[in-house]
């Protein structure tokens, strides 16, 4: 039986995705996060849909509506007991979900089903479930090689002080574009320049300014490595985290993108930093770059995304 926007206590359905997730990603203020959104489900100010197995709760779903991101829903699937899964029950759930994506005019983001099985994947690919896979990836700054790096003619890496934020979200959306990566950007421009600046405003650590670097070729950039402190609201660099980092499609395979990290990442290591971190998507080219260089691959968990609908969305922007 399925019951849509039902009045239930939804914490203890909840509670063991939520002590999964606190023992997954310790310190990071899940428990938090998920009493503002069971008040939400309490009230009915958030969409749901729970699967019911003689009158308990089995399998559940539910959606917000980031105000930041206005071209997607994120969805939570899951099943309060591994017992419940089944690939008919995570289809009734994924289909519920997608068809509240589509009657917004929207794209469904999720993460991984929790307490699903291996049919439960195989239904998301039956459906049309894209899946990213981002992995955190870490460097000791004591290995990087103290040799300057080379950077081709007509191209320069420079500092941060002469860069403004339409000639840097201008080279992002290039470089990004009709790549897979290009998911985590809004698909609305008012949305990308708003995300540009709050980058820039702090809102994922401070700036660091004196490690970031940006690539030109002929005046015009074309790249971009931002360090941030990867501590919102302090002044005081924690955990450094490359938030950013890309060259333009044309000016890929000139050496651009390593002479740019070597020497933001050399420019770190005399600011006292000892370790630097960044994602990367699995797909990416970019991650052999990365591991040439002497990245890693950190013990931070990976993070699995599914998407769908998202092609929809784009063709009507």
């Amino acid at each position: 039986m399925e019951l849509d926007n039902v009045k239930i206590n939804w914490a203890p359905i909840l509670e063991s995705q939520i002590s999964s997730l606190e023992e997954k990603f310790p310190g990071r203020g899940i428990r938090e996060t998920f009493n503002k959104i069971i008040e939400d489900l309490n009230e009915n100010r958030i969409k749901s849909r729970l699967i019911m197995s003689n009158k308990e709760p089995a399998g559940y779903a539910y959606y917000v509506m980031p105000e930041s991101m206005t071209d997607r829903i994120l969805g939570n699937v899951g099943f309060v007991d591994g017992k419940f899964a089944s690939g008919e029950r995570a289809e009734n759930l994924l289909g519920w979900l997608l068809n509240e994506s589509k009657s917004m005019g929207r794209f469904a983001m999720i993460n991984d089903i929790f307490n699903g099985t291996e049919e439960s994947s195989r239904v998301l690919e039956k459906m049309g479930f894209g899946r990213m896979e981002r992995s955190m990836m870490e460097i000791p700054l004591k290995e990087v090689p103290e040799s300057d790096p080379v950077v081709p003619e007509r191209y320069r890496v420079e500092s941060l002080n002469n860069m403004n934020i339409e000639e840097y979200l201008s080279a992002q959306i290039s470089a990004y574009q009709g790549s897979e990566d290009e998911l985590l950007f809004s698909t609305k421009k008012e949305e990308q320049v708003a995300l540009a600046r709050s980058i820039f405003e702090g809102n994922y650590g401070r700036v660091v300014t004196e490690v970031s670097r940006i690539a030109r070729y002929d005046g015009k950039l074309m790249g971009a490595c931002i360090v941030t402190s990867g501590k919102s609201g302090t002044e005081t660099p924690g955990y450094p985290l490359i938030i950013d980092v890309f060259v333009g499609k044309e000016h890929r395979g000139k050496g651009i993108a390593r002479a740019m990290l070597l020497e933001t990442l050399r420019r770190a290591k005399v600011a006292n930093f000892n370790t630097m971190y960044l994602w990367v998507n699995m797909k990416s080219k970019a991650r052999g770059l990365y591991e040439s260089i002497g990245f890693m691959e950190s013990s931070f968990p990976r993070e699995i995304i599914y998407y769908a609908g998202l092609e929809a969305q784009s063709d009507g922007n």
